[in-house]
């Protein structure tokens, strides 16, 4: 039997990511992001919701809007960095998603 293989838009909206590491540093507090119907949703240290538009290999957020509670640690910084990106870049991997940005 063969396995087709997944477009990358197809395997971005594949299920509920879970946060592993950001900017090469593993993380300690745990967030999920999902894209489905065009829409994110993150829970993070707040939730975050919003838009996207993937093309080919770029990630394009729109329209975000976030709850605003203020959390320790490095789950914050992440939170802070996905909620001001616009535009990006993503790579769904066997493993994983990485998502980079120019920040």
């Amino acid at each position: 039997m063969t396995t087709r293989k997944k477009t990358p838009q197809a395997a971005l909206k594949s299920g509920t990511w879970i946060l592993e590491s950001f900017n090469g540093k593993t993380i300690t507090q745990t967030g999920t992001l999902t894209f489905a119907h065009n829409q994110f949703h993150a829970k993070l240290c707040n939730t975050v919701n919003g838009r996207y538009v993937a093309i080919q290999s770029r990630l394009i957020i729109r329209n975000a809007f976030s709850t605003m509670m203020y959390c320790d640690g490095d789950i914050m910084k992440v939170e802070n960095a996905f909620s001001s990106m616009n535009r990006g870049t993503y790579f769904v991997g066997d493993y994983g998603l990485t998502i980079t940005t120019q920040n």
